[in-house]
């Protein structure tokens, strides 16, 4: 499941509206948007942002703030060509950071400290 599916799929039910009303209202079929909530499909119609108006109106407690930046979030992807073509020591890092992902275990620190060398702020992803 992705942050972005997940939020809506959260507040949709927080204000007991059905995946079917919503899907209808944003014009896309509730199965698109099942998919989308569960992180299994490509969101780009959801993603465009002239559909998060009426999100928003529908769903009061959804922010445009908070959904662009899981937008952004969802948008991330390193693909195999984009992997191999990194140098060495890029190739290395990256493994190294997916590596910590997965086994979660870097600290609240280490991952300010990594989100402040990168130039952005784990307090985005709050707002």
């Amino acid at each position: 499941m992705t942050h972005f599916g997940q939020y809506i799929r959260d507040e949709r039910t927080r204000h007991r509206i059905s995946l079917r009303r919503l899907a209808d209202a944003l014009g896309v079929s509730h199965v698109f948007l099942g998919a989308i909530e569960r992180g299994k499909g490509r969101p780009r119609k959801l993603l465009a942002e002239d559909k998060w108006d009426r999100l928003i109106e529908l769903v009061p407690t959804i922010t445009r703030t908070r959904l662009r930046r899981l937008a952004e979030l969802s948008r991330v992807r390193l693909d195999d060509d984009a992997f191999q073509s990194l140098p060495l020591d890029g190739q290395r890092a990256a493994a190294a950071f997916a590596r910590k992902i997965n086994e979660r275990t870097l600290s609240d620190s280490e991952i300010s400290g990594l989100l402040r060398l990168l130039g952005t702020s784990k307090d985005a992803d709050e707002e």
